[in-house]
């Protein structure tokens, strides 16, 4: 009985603990529901995140490679689509490279339009210079002293040739490449050819000037047959119309299979001679016609 008692004593008082408790951290429920299921929310938002950022960096990288032999442009519109991805900075990179080379051929045939496709290349080049991405970071750099170099700015040049020189990962190779760029392009020699290259303004040739009224289209040339000088045409009124003879059967002849032969009438019994006045012309080859 006392055991049993004092078993009714400690659930009282547990219960007693545990409402109390209960009553304190009642407010607290409603917000820490809201938590958890803030925290499902982000859960699976970032899951869908992460899933929707594969999707578009496989994406990005697809229509890269399919674009390697496409223009600067198309590089161009590639880099805006996929701005910030590591595809669009690729992108970024190969705009700027295909531009700096065709400004670099346009310096010799079209200064005007070299000097505008360099600083395109640079522009671009210029966001790529601290990718965090080390490879582009490093090609960036020497891309832009490529391009600087070929506007004459020789001192921005050796200071790209030198940051691009002291980056890690640069290939020693390529490190000793640049020592002697640099020490050309700070040579007397190097200053005198590139003043001389500023003063070059070649001009693009001018197009073939045309004849006529171009607001019109073409004329088309008459042509004119004069019918005195044609031959004449051949005549088919009196013209024979002959057939080849069917080789199926003799020609003229014309024979009944169903019938029996026909004895000749002016055959001779035999032994006989033929009448003087008996026309033969059936046994005698025909004549020639007369003239």
């Amino acid at each position: 009985m006392n055991n049993q008692r004092r078993h009714e004593l400690e659930q009282n008082v547990l219960a007693g603990y545990l409402g109390t408790h209960l009553a304190k951290l009642q407010h607290l429920v409603k917000p820490a529901c809201i938590a958890i299921a803030a925290g499902v929310v982000l859960f699976l938002g970032y899951n869908a995140f992460q899933n929707w950022s594969s999707k578009e960096a496989a994406k990005a990288w697809t229509d890269f490679y399919f674009n390697l032999d496409g223009e600067s442009d198309s590089f161009a519109d590639l880099s805006q689509q996929f701005k910030g991805a590591a595809a669009g900075q690729w992108a970024q990179h190969a705009a700027a490279v295909g531009y700096l080379q065709d400004g670099i051929e346009a310096m010799y045939v079209n200064r005007k339009e070299g000097v505008a496709l360099l600083k395109d290349s640079i522009e671009r080049l210029d966001s790529l210079k601290n990718s965090n991405i080390a490879e582009l970071k490093r090609l960036s750099n020497l891309g832009l002293a490529q391009a600087h170099e070929s506007l004459g700015e020789l001192d921005q040049a050796i200071e790209y040739y030198q940051t691009a020189s002291g980056l890690p990962g640069t290939p020693e190779i390529e490190r000793e490449r640049i020592s002697q760029r640099i020490s050309y392009l700070q040579s007397n020699e190097a200053r005198s050819f590139y003043s001389l290259f500023a003063q070059l303004d070649p001009k693009p040739a001018a197009p073939p000037e045309l004849k006529g009224d171009l607001s019109k289209p073409p004329e088309t040339p008459s042509i004119s047959f004069d019918s005195a000088n044609m031959p004449a045409l051949p005549s088919t009124t009196d013209a024979t119309v002959s057939t080849p003879a069917d080789a199926s059967q003799p020609a003229h002849l014309e024979l009944d299979a169903s019938a029996p032969a026909q004895p000749n009438e002016n055959a001779q019994p035999e032994g006989s001679t033929p009448d003087s006045g008996a026309d033969t012309s059936a046994n005698s080859p025909a004549s020639s016609p007369e003239k």
